[in-house]
């Protein structure tokens, strides 16, 4: 079920721009109800503000993943909330990426990769982090700091780059995940936003009904997938 038609999300979302709260936590509401709705408990597990002893940074939202193998749980998406007030993306990005390095025990030489979503209001833009960025200048992956926007595909060259022992049909079936718009005119067109930091279109709108179907999407892309195993 899509987000918008469940009606307490709905009306979260909607108190964000109407109400005269324009606190943090009015996107927390918001964000928790879409993080239930998403990532059930089934199979996932949500901690707010995990706090690291060294560092006391605390990523707002961590989600973690039960991993069939070993029944352990696994950081699978880390969430950022701002007030609609006071903040951009790309200080969120910047908070994000320092938090996350300091939330994860990075093992096999420091290879990480995570979801991350970032929300300040009613805009909303997820993404793939990964912990090993001089992999991504080597296949010249564009990328700010780690972070790739999920809705953006990598090149079936790039693919085959980093991918060596996958098939054509491999690569079909990573674009097959999105039948979402993945490129820059169609998501302009969309009123799909960018940042300086990242000029590909990927902040999206929460309340714009033209985006739902994609925003919905994205959650689903994250809730079924593992991250980084398209470039890992």
């Amino acid at each position: 079920m899509k987000y918008l038609s469940i009606k307490t999300i709905e009306v979260a979302l909607n108190r964000i721009v109407m109400g005269d709260n324009t606190f943090e936590h009015r996107t927390g509401t918001a964000a928790n109800s879409l993080v239930a709705h998403y990532f059930p408990l089934s199979k996932f597990t949500c901690t707010p503000e995990q706090i690291q002893d060294i560092s006391n940074r605390k990523p707002d939202l961590s989600i973690e993943r039960l991993c069939d193998k070993n029944e352990n749980l696994v950081p699978h998406c880390f969430v950022e909330l701002k007030s609609v007030i006071r903040s951009n993306f790309g200080d969120i990005l910047d908070q994000l990426h320092d938090t996350i390095l300091y939330t994860v025990d990075l093992q096999d030489g420091g290879l990480f990769s995570a979801f991350v979503i970032a929300m300040k209001g009613t805009e909303i833009a997820f993404f793939q982090f990964y912990s090993y960025t001089s992999l991504l200048d080597e296949y010249n992956i564009e990328h700010y700091r780690g972070f790739i926007p999920l809705n953006k595909l990598i090149s079936a060259y790039q693919y085959f780059d980093i991918n060596d022992k996958h098939s054509l049909i491999d690569y079909l079936k990573y674009i097959s995940k999105y039948s979402m718009a993945t490129n820059t005119n169609a998501l302009s067109n969309l009123g799909v936003k960018s940042t300086p930091q990242i000029p590909f279109p990927h902040i999206w709108n929460l309340l714009n009904k033209d985006h739902e179907n994609h925003v919905h999407e994205l959650f689903m892309n994250m809730a079924n997938n593992i991250p980084g195993t398209d470039i890992d």
